[in-house]
């Protein structure tokens, strides 16, 4: 059998056991709850509630049998991690929709999800609705800062040079120590240039909270009325994924720079675009035009806009009532590989609810039948999630091609 079809095989494995960890054995969750509220008992006083006997099921699972299975999850966190978390801050029934969903979509559908490398190799981050990405867990490649190298004419001019000469070699830290050396040996030369040479170490070193936090509280007026300044401050803000304040930050740039105006207003555009304001950000991208003297960079931009507007986005509602239909709301989403799974998993698990009926099996019936239930339940919240999913990679994917085209990085 091929290498590739027995990783597939073993990660279908996978989901397939912890599937049935799950259905097997957190049935008891059901029987704790019936027996407490039958002897009148709060369910704390018998030791653990419904979603602490899921939970320790699952770290059996993760303790004795996912080791064994000689593979590894697509998603950070794992499936089994993700249950974890599902039912630790959900209610039972919410928490086993939330995992459904999750294994029906695992591994699948790749470009909807962002990289990370935080297990040393690469997986796809998917954490439950109700968890913030932290944006240090999101897998950026390594961008360099560089600066302009001064023409010394004097000994202060040699000094900046010497700190330019170590921005350009990339040595941030070293660079940001000489800057401090030069604050308090020279205090002469801490003027605009040397604090903008301060905030590219910052920018190199993705230390982009730490710059904001500095220049709130400890610059004077004067650098916080400087155009390149708070250029640079919305540039930062933009990179922690604070689109609200970069804008107010753009807003008070009143310099008449053609090329400071070009990318401030380019920023401004993004900046609404990732908002989803979708009709400001076309009208102030077409705005830059009056900026760029490159014909084929106007162009560019006017076509990355034109294909946003070309695609529509999609409508959760209108996922939800495909998803009637096992899969459905899945292919409305084009994500096609969880569409599969979705009606591959309900198609099973209805089968053996049926079977068992037949066979008058009622109480394997019932077990199946709840987790068939709940299979195709999460089949409709992860459709619903999907269009989330979509109009999001729709909006990225015209932010980093006008990012890519304006070389923004």
């Amino acid at each position: 059998m091929p290498m590739d079809n027995i990783m597939k095989f073993r990660h279908n494995y996978q989901k397939l056991l912890l599937i049935g960890v799950i259905c097997t054995l957190s049935t008891s969750a059901f029987a704790q709850a019936i027996t407490a509220s039958i002897i009148r008992k709060p369910i704390k006083e018998t030791g653990y509630s419904g979603n602490g006997a899921a939970s320790d099921y699952i770290h059996l699972y993760q303790r004795y049998l996912s080791g064994a299975r000689g593979s590894r999850c697509a998603m950070y966190p794992s499936c089994s991690e993700y249950g974890l978390m599902a039912f630790e801050k959900r209610p039972f029934i919410e928490a086993m929709v939330m995992t459904a969903d999750r294994m029906i979509r695992c591994g699948h559908d790749s470009k909807y999800y962002a990289l990370t490398y935080k297990r040393g190799y690469p997986s796809l981050i998917d954490l439950p609705p109700f968890k913030k990405v932290p944006r240090e867990l999101i897998y950026k490649p390594q961008s360099y800062i560089t600066t302009e190298q001064p023409v010394c004419k004097n000994r202060p001019d040699s000094l900046k040079g010497f700190v330019c000469k170590l921005i350009n070699q990339h040595h941030y830290e070293l660079a940001l120590l000489e800057i401090e050396r030069l604050a308090y040996f020279h205090p002469q030369l801490a003027d605009t240039s040397l604090y903008m040479q301060k905030l590219l170490c910052y920018d190199g070193l993705d230390r982009e909270e730490e710059a904001i936090y500095d220049f709130m509280v400890y610059q004077p007026e004067s650098h916080k009325s400087n155009s390149s300044i708070l250029l640079q401050i919305a540039k930062m803000f933009y990179k922690i994924g604070n689109y609200k304040d970069a804008i107010a930050i753009l807003d008070k740039i009143t310099s008449t720079d053609r090329q400071i105006t070009c990318q401030s207003s380019i920023y401004k555009g993004i900046s609404l675009l990732r908002l989803g304001d979708e009709a400001k950000a076309h009208a102030q991208i077409r705005q830059t035009a009056a900026f760029i003297d490159d014909k084929n960079l106007v162009h560019n931009n006017m076509q990355i806009i034109k294909d946003l507007k070309e695609v529509p986005p999609k409508k959760s509602w209108i996922a939800g009532v495909l998803s009637i239909i096992p899969g459905a709301g899945y292919i409305y989403d084009k994500q096609p590989a969880s569409a599969l799974t979705a009606l591959l998993v309900n198609g099973a698990l209805f089968y053996a609810t049926y079977t068992s009926i037949k066979r008058e099996n009622y109480g394997v019936a019932a077990i199946m039948g709840t987790f068939s239930l709940t299979f195709y339940a999460g089949n409709i919240l992860g459709a619903i999630k999907g269009t989330k999913r979509y109009n999001q990679k729709r909006i990225n994917d015209a932010a980093m091609a006008l990012e890519k085209s304006n070389h923004i990085y």
